[in-house]
């Protein structure tokens, strides 16, 4: 049980012990200690009171766990994916240039991970009917393919397909209207609907995003959730470790940052056989 003039560790500061102040309940408990600063290139000391869950705290002869469950977050902005440097950032657009990437044939729906098809009507039905009553966000993750202007699909193919098929009027809401049917209010909004997505490309535009990458990230949003089967989830790792695994893989990780030197060695092979 913490007391006020206890002296105990706190979570964000590693020195010293700090004094209990206050016990507010038996929830949260303030604290005080001091800290040695620079400013004006003289040392200070500061007095720093915080405000703590009660479970945070430890006594003096209770250590902190070692180990940390806490990592960085793989997928930031920039990435060097072994020696690929990949951008991934959030823009904005509308629903009808996604539809106009479509009709182009610069989306591409169904890569080799994605699952199959699996929303029902009714789901559909209510997907579009919530985008025209602004309660859904058309949030996809693309992948630019190279120096062209294909958009590959990682994340969003159940939503983007519904919002496809419903302008191309292969399916009505469940009050009747087809696409064909709305007014032009609807037909408006609808077109204009935002949309953030994530686009995800590798800097070299001569190269593509690397397929262990996609199968990472994939993972990464859809393992967490109940967005997909634990069969697909099972399937992707699958593949995953074909890739990061298999000896192909060790043995272009053994290539890659030894290149030159094998080239040199050959090279030299050559020449003495050549001598010969």
């Amino acid at each position: 049980m913490i007391k006020v003039n206890d002296m105990v560790k706190i979570p964000d500061y590693s020195g010293n012990l700090a004094k209990v102040t206050e016990v507010i309940n038996n929830k949260l408990a303030k604290t005080e200690h001091t800290e040695t600063i620079k400013k004006y290139g003289k040392k200070q000391e500061i007095t720093v009171t915080g405000t703590y869950p009660v479970t945070s705290l430890r006594k003096e002869d209770e250590p902190y766990k070692n180990s940390e469950i806490h990592e960085k977050n793989r997928f930031g902005t920039n990435v060097d994916w072994n020696g690929t440097q990949i951008e991934i950032v959030e823009l904005n657009t509308k629903l009808e240039r996604l539809y106009e990437w479509y009709a182009m044939e610069h989306l591409e729906l169904n890569p080799s991970y994605q699952r199959e098809l699996v929303w029902k009507q009714s789901q559909k039905q209510e997907y579009i009917e919530a985008i025209l009553k602004e309660r859904a966000e058309i949030t996809p993750v693309l992948i630019l393919k190279g120096a062209s202007d294909i958009h590959e699909v990682l994340d969003g193919k159940q939503r983007l397909t519904s919002i496809i098929d419903y302008i191309e009027n292969k399916f009505a809401l469940k009050s009747g209207e087809y696409f064909k049917d709305l007014s032009r209010k609807d037909t408006t909004y609808f077109l204009n609907a935002p949309v953030k997505y994530k686009r995800i490309l590798a800097y070299d535009v001569e190269m593509e995003v690397p397929l262990d990458f996609k199968l990472a990230y994939f993972l990464e949003i859809n393992a967490k959730g109940t967005k997909v089967s634990e069969d697909h989830i099972r399937k992707i790792e699958n593949e995953l470790d074909k890739i990061t695994k298999g000896w192909y893989s060790q043995l272009f990780l053994f290539i890659k940052p030894n290149f030159d030197k094998i080239i040199f060695i050959y090279y030299n092979y050559k020449k003495d056989r050549l001598l010969i």
